[in-house]
């Protein structure tokens, strides 16, 4: 999974603008998962300038639509990553 445009994506979060190709890997990527089950994968970088990180994190999100009340909270979440990029390397960073 590629991110890097801007708007809505599909299941309705915001994904951020982003000048660099990034690619999230799930180590089981057709996995069903119930809870407790430890989700793991890899966030892979290629920065295409220099760049200061002020934050690369991963998160659990849940969230209901259809009848009756709304539903959205943060599940889990995990920072990975903050500092210096520099143009045309490529970081990877695992999860959890």
């Amino acid at each position: 999974m590629a991110i890097g445009d801007s708007g809505p994506s599909r299941m309705g979060f915001w994904k951020p603008t982003c000048p660099h190709d990034v690619r999230i890997e799930l180590e089981n990527p057709g996995a069903s998962y119930a809870p407790g089950d430890a989700i793991r994968g890899r966030v892979t970088i290629r920065t295409a300038s220099h760049d200061h990180c002020e934050a690369l994190g991963v998160g659990i999100h849940a969230f209901t639509k259809g009848r009756g009340d709304d539903y959205r909270a943060v599940l889990d979440k995990q920072r990975l990553f903050e500092g210096q990029w520099v143009a045309g390397q490529v970081y990877s960073y695992g999860f959890p």
